[in-house]
């Protein structure tokens, strides 16, 4: 396909008012309007500019509170904090590693970057941008609390002193995205409200923290055509750092502009980018706290400043609550791993694990369900850094509900998700009718998640494929066009053609494969809590049909295994699992079982990108892949029956 083709067929499906925003900020690149609104210099004079006239607006919570809440976590908690006294920073919530901010060049002005004129020294500017978050402020601020050690706020200051020495406004790679700006904002003013009385808060120290913060703030407006040509999550961040400004500089003029720039955004963002079922706009469940997280965030302010949101924006973040509930497991809090994961947890105010979404449900049910929904643990510190009091009348167990586009069947030991989809708005991932499924808080079918955005081949943002996901690819090709790393066009769209809670059984359809004449259905049933069966059905849907090959692809853990023909057991920690797959085909299919890229069958035919689990950005794991290949012509059915022994 020719780029004019491509172009206009990407308008024609991401609609003309998206584009032309987004062409507005390509003009302002080309323009060089954005580095004459934006210079790499500081706005002096910058009137009543003064710790006496900003409004910090974090109160430490009771530090017995903190004690009873962080009783299992504290040891941790200060362990993580004497690693970043050392630089070692756990970014995406992965192991600790060692980062400097120390840069000894001279950096150009951050939209030679956008535009192509000069390079950042590393393939993924993800990893630059996740330190200079600033998410590792709030451990050393939280440690701090508890223990009163001037030496987080020593290294607090240090630190801040050296990105900014090493970082001048508007120049470099961490100003590229407002959004990341935005965040930085956020965390340097939570991070200042702890420190500012410290000892090592000299009144130099004070005064470069607020121009940082006046400076970061005046780095938003310019491109919010950006975010809001995304329409995602970059325009819900963006508009909360503009609105948590304009409440913390109360005596600047320009401060009211920012936060009604901020509030306006922010509800119209809310609005149209949750969905009547509560899901958030980009089919991610990672992107989908990052929503909650910076909602809660904007509704911590808005209630220092006596706003309310308007109806229509708190019933949508109470559904958006509802629909994560769905994914929560009870017994460790993880959820699937759907869409792009991008290692986001903008807010760490707890000790639970980064694959642990309790905190973020827990505050998000005060604060938009106005009740709490699991019983006391860890999770709790989020709510008392929100100011969030729980309820003691606290609901003792989880409402079940079934959610459109993401169905899913089970109880509290055994569940199945699948995705079932009709887009709106554009997919994440090529993943209709991908299936997960958790016992007793195992992911036993796994999504593969995301690992690296931008990486050399095969690892450009290749988990997004069809073939990495658990559900059949057809002739090796994925069930929608791939535009560009992030952009997929003729979107697959999913019918749900039955779903009976009672009987439990769900049955989906995709037409990602239609230009191929092939109609896929899936049909998940159980019969138990320890059998499921999940029947695929491949049907040709043109007179004269061509022979293509089928392969259906599980993602396993990295367990002991043992293969009998179509059948696996893996060896789990609860007892056996078995997995049998049987299809109709017109030959004898074929199997493999393929780990960290390579069969271990001994075959050639292994993708590198297969056998490998992301749990979080920067970071992926041995898995196994399991796949059925199988040739048909008109019809086949494709059988996988699962079954769990226990010990």
């Amino acid at each position: 396909m020719n780029k004019l083709v491509l172009n206009l067929k990407t308008v024609s499906q991401l609609g003309l008012k998206y584009s032309i925003l987004y062409g507005i900020y390509q003009f302002g690149l080309w323009s060089g309007h954005y580095r004459r609104t934006t210079p790499s210099s500081f706005f002096l004079p910058i009137p009543d500019l003064s710790p006496e006239n900003v409004i910090w607006p974090v109160q430490i919570p009771e530090k017995d509170s903190l004690q009873k809440v962080l009783s299992f976590g504290k040891k941790d908690l200060m362990n993580e904090a004497d690693e970043i006294l050392n630089s070692r920073f756990r970014l995406f919530g992965g192991s600790a590693e060692y980062y400097s901010f120390k840069n000894h060049v001279d950096l150009p002005h951050w939209s030679s970057y956008e535009f192509g004129k000069a390079a950042i020294d590393t393939e993924d500017i993800k990893l630059i941008w996740e330190p200079a978050r600033f998410g590792w402020a709030f451990i050393l601020a939280r440690a701090y609390t508890l223990s009163n050690n001037e030496t987080y706020a020593q290294c607090f200051w240090h630190l801040f002193d050296e990105f900014t020495a090493a970082n001048p406004f508007n120049s470099g790679p961490n100003w590229c995205s407002a959004q990341e700006v935005a965040l930085r904002l956020i965390a340097l003013i939570f991070a200042g409200s702890i420190f500012r009385k410290s000892k090592s808060a000299t009144s130099q120290r004070m005064l470069m923290l607020l121009a940082s913060i006046y400076m970061h703030a005046k780095r938003i407006p310019p491109t919010l055509v950006y975010a809001r040509a995304q329409n995602n999550n970059h325009l819900i961040s963006e508009a909360v750092g503009l609105y948590c400004a304009g409440s913390f500089f109360k005596s600047l003029r320009i401060a009211t502009q920012w936060k009604t720039l901020g509030w306006k955004w922010f509800n119209r963002a809310i609005q149209e980018q949750i969905a009547e079922n509560g899901e958030f706009i980009q089919h991610s469940l990672n992107y989908h706290r990052l929503m909650l997280q910076a909602s809660l965030w904007m509704d911590f302010i808005a209630r220092l400043n006596d706003e309310k949101f308007s109806d229509l924006t708190l019933e949508k973040l109470s559904m958006a609550t509802e629909w994560l509930l769905n994914f929560i497991e009870p017994s460790n809090g993880h959820v699937p791993n759907l869409g792009h994961n991008d290692g986001s947890n903008i807010f760490p105010l707890s000790q639970c694990s980064y694959a642990d979404y309790r905190p973020v449900v827990q505050a998000a049910s005060c604060a938009f369900l106005r009740k709490g929904v699991l019983p006391p643990g860890i999770w709790d510190e989020s709510c008392l850094w929100l100011n969030r009091p729980i309820s003691p009348n606290r609901v003792k167990t989880f409402k079940l509900w079934h959610t459109d586009g993401v169905p899913w069947l089970g109880d509290s030991i055994s569940r199945v998700y699948l995705q079932s989809i009709n887009y709106r708005s554009r997919p994440a991932h090529a993943d209709q009718l991908h299936a997960d499924f958790f016992y007793r808080g195992y992911n036993l079918a796994m999504d593969a998640g995301t690992y690296l955005y931008n990486a050399p081949p095969p690892w450009e943002n290749a988990l997004a494929q069809t073939r990495v996901h658990n559900t059949i690819t057809i002739d090796g090709f994925d069930q929608m066009q791939r535009a560009s790393k992030f952009l997929w066009l003729d979107w697959a769209q999913a019918h749900l053609l039955k779903f009976e809670p009672a009987e439990n059984i769900i049955k989906t359809e995709h037409d990602g494969y239609k230009n191929l004449g092939i109609r896929h259905e899936r049909e998940i049933k159980f019969d138990h809590f320890s059998k499921w069966k999940v029947v695929d059905f491949l049907e040709n849907t043109i007179s004269n049909p061509k022979e293509h090959l089928a392969c259906l692809h599980w993602l396993l853990p990295d367990w002991r295994w043992n293969l009998d023909g179509s059948s696996l057991i893996l060896k789990a920690p609860f007892g056996d699992v078995i997995l049998t797959i049987s299809g109709n085909g017109k030959n004898k299919p074929e199997v493999d079982l393929i780990r960290c890229g390579k069969s271990l069958l001994l075959k050639q035919s292994a993708s590198p990108i297969l056998g490998w689990y992301s749990p979080t950005y920067n970071n992926k794991e041995p898995a196994l892949s399991f796949v059925y290949s199988i040739l048909f012509t008109p019809l086949i059915q494709i059988t996988s029956q699962w079954q769990i022994l226990e010990k």
